[in-house]
């Protein structure tokens, strides 16, 4: 209550009437003009509210009891230019099925916005006027614009994204686009302010990450997504956000889009690129690098969320915590996938690419990433904790050159849960002291499986990976009735051991080649024979790379490279479709042994 905090006093059935005042420049963080706390029988009428500005409801902010805002021709009220982030003239709590009457105001921005008035079904609007389009569908916005201009071209182009925000207003029906053209967009270049309110139906499309930036300047964040669909951003640039949750993008209950978006320098407690609250993530093609949080996830902090995450750049995010590129929560809404996603550089305590926690029949999608040269002080480039009947896939993924105390590549700490990584190759990680520099545990992969899980390897390649003393590639601690399998796998120069285990069933090993030998159906002993080729130096020596020896891995697997098959996102794909050659002539017969 900026200008006035309008309450009940206790045993009075109170009636409070305001008519004909002007309401300008107050600042609150809810009600900049005028704030209704439990107040019977409001009514508000003939008022000017005009600049003011609060988090919520910069004009009014109403608590609990039906308001009276206007409610008859000729006693409407104005709102004009007020900034908030939530209901920038009007605000209610949704917290009651109380329904306000605001019919017959007259709102300078689109009233049918939800950037103007939040929540649209908790007011009624009959009669209501404003000075902007309700159908408009495309607007322009350039830092040489003006905002006193209609925004409906190029030439007569709005000069900020946040007035263009209140001039409209998208439906299903008719979705809104808002054009931005090249160049930084920031208070001190063009007087943008931040946060942006991105509302449902609504797309934000620059002309590319590399030409349209926005900018807070370490200021506020950049984007605020609450309780919105169908929004979108895309082909622009979001840096300098700064705030406690989500630097760059916050998004709560809402469902998001971003394509050709890079995120950078942005900083936040939690998500310094990206927060997700209850929401959905959809990106394509975008860049998150240099982010950083002192708490979880330093690119994407996903709490009880869905990403869908497809050809994504993750690089020199940093965190204190976990996730330094994705912190994943995720939410039986749907299924999250990252795919064809790169991790490199990245920093964190634990799970420096990726830390993922799954619940309850939750399941998460990892599919042709590469993590490479991640560095995590305590618990691997890809961390998974999972409970209850969580499903995890791992498939076509390179785990290169990362480090960390528990398993460089990847660490797994799991109850009833269910794990398969398939076609993956992991070299080159290797296990670092830690902060009280204890002796690592594993260069590879670390496993602590307990109640009821499995994990499941095939036709993967643990090579060169480092660790000292008595340590080993591959460490598995799991209980009595949880199990690990290898299968159609080559572990092979991995220092000191390939495999060891502390507890619970010896881990099953089959037509794998396996270093110094391992006891199962079809294992086999030898030098795998690697070449080098057009993606790598984990080829197998065959026919096309002249006299023989050839690699004993060939046609050495459990069935006919037809018969088995995995799930990427879109797709089923079979050994017969892939290579172990370097002329990529594809797999026939029986299956060959590794990645």
């Amino acid at each position: 209550g900026g200008g006035i905090y309008a309450t009940e006093l206790g045993w009075l059935d109170e009636s409070i009437s305001i008519d004909q005042c002007t309401f300008s420049r107050n600042v609150a963080v809810s009600g900049g003009g005028l704030y209704q706390d439990n107040v019977k029988d409001l009514v508000v009428t003939r008022n000017e509210f005009v600049e003011n500005i609060a988090q919520m409801g910069a004009g009014i902010s109403l608590f609990l009891h039906p308001a009276t805002i206007g409610g008859a021709p000729g006693t409407g009220n104005s709102f004009i230019n007020n900034q908030a982030r939530r209901g920038a003239d009007l605000f209610c709590r949704d917290y009651t099925s109380v329904r306000h009457d605001a019919s017959y105001n007259y709102f300078l921005g689109c009233y049918r916005s939800e950037y103007n008035v939040t929540p649209q079904f908790d007011f009624d609007l009959t009669g209501c006027t404003s000075s902007s389009s309700n159908d408009v569908q495309e607007v322009y916005v350039s830092a040489t614009g003006d905002d006193t201009n209609d925004g409906l071209t190029w030439d007569s182009a709005f000069r900020t994204i946040s007035h263009a925000t209140t001039q409209i207003c998208g439906s299903i029906e008719h979705p809104v686009t808002i054009n931005l053209d090249q160049g930084e967009y920031s208070a001190t270049n063009t007087g943008e302010s931040f946060p942006i309110l991105l509302c449902s139906h609504v797309t934000i499309k620059g002309l590319s990450a590399d030409s349209t930036i926005l900018n807070a300047e370490n200021f506020s964040r950049v984007f605020e997504v609450f309780d919105s669909q169908n929004c979108a951003i895309h082909h622009l640039t979001i840096k300098g956000g700064e705030e406690n949750r989500g630097g760059g993008i916050y998004v709560t209950h809402g469902d998001l889009e971003l394509r050709d978006v890079e995120l950078s320098y942005n900083n936040a407690n939690y998500g310094g690129g990206i927060y997700l609250d209850n929401s959905v993530l959809q990106m394509t093609g975008c860049r998150l690098t240099h982010n950083t949080s002192s708490n979880y996830g330093a690119g994407i902090h996903g709490h009880y969320s869905v990403l869908r995450s497809f050809d994504c750049y993750f690089s020199e995010n940093s965190t204190s915590e976990d996730g330094a590129g994705i912190f994943l929560r995720t939410s039986s809404a749907g299924d999250s996938v990252i795919e064809n996603c790169w991790f490199e550089s990245n920093y964190a305590r634990s799970g420096a690419g990726v830390m993922a926690s799954l619940g309850y029949y939750e399941s998460l999608l990892v599919s042709g990433c590469t993590f490479i040269r991640n560095k995590a002080s305590l618990k691997g480039a890809f961390y998974f904790c999972g409970h209850t009947d969580g499903f995890l896939d791992i498939n076509e993924c390179q785990f290169l050159d990362n480090s960390s105390y528990y398993g460089g590549g990847l660490n797994v700490l799991c109850d009833i849960s269910h794990i398969n990584v398939v076609n993956c190759l992991f070299a080159g990680n290797k296990g670092q002291r830690d902060f009280q520099n204890w002796n690592p545990e594993a260069g590879a992969a670390y496993l602590w499986l307990r109640e009821r899980s499995d994990v499941n390897f095939v036709n993967c390649t643990f090579a060169n990976n480092m660790q000292t003393n008595d340590g080993c590639a591959i460490k598995i601690e799991a209980e009595a009735d949880s199990s690990t399998t290898f299968i159609n796998c080559i572990l092979w120069n991995d220092e000191p051991l390939e495999i060891n285990w502390d507890s619970g069933a010896e881990p099953a090993v089959s037509f794998s080649l396996v270093k110094g030998g391992f006891a199962g159906e079809g294992n086999i002993q030898g030098d795998p024979l690697f070449m080098n080729g057009e993606f790598g130096s984990y080829y197998l020596r065959q026919d096309c790379d002249g006299d023989a020896p050839y690699s004993a891995c060939i046609d050495a697997g459990s069935a006919n490279a037809a018969e088995l098959q995995y799930e990427t996102f879109n797709e089923t794909r079979f050994f017969n479709q892939l290579t172990t050659r370097t002329d990529d002539q594809t797999d026939s017969g029986g299956i060959d042994i590794g990645y």
